[in-house]
């Protein structure tokens, strides 16, 4: 069975499937773990300053405008997986 290259551009229903029914094997290429590093770094920059940003340091939905203190942010975002 191929791996499925996640390149952030060129995934399709038949790759997902290959992983959720198949097993196949995923890795991530060289692109797309700069890319991830890239927004790893804005949301860092977020968590630093003190701009609001929905759903990095707020509420969601009617919660929007309620801001999370600094030391509940990792909880706020292991819950939404």
């Amino acid at each position: 069975m191929a791996d499925i290259l996640l390149d952030g551009d060129s995934l399709d229903l038949d790759a997902v499937a290959a992983v959720a029914r198949g097993g196949a094997r995923v890795t991530l290429t060289a692109k797309a773990q700069q890319r991830i590093g890239a927004a790893h770094a804005v949301v860092q920059r977020i968590l630093e300053g003190n701009e609001q940003v929905y759903g990095v340091n707020t509420g969601f939905g009617h919660l929007k405008d309620i801001r999370i203190p600094r030391d509940r942010l990792d909880a706020l975002q292991r819950n939404l997986i």
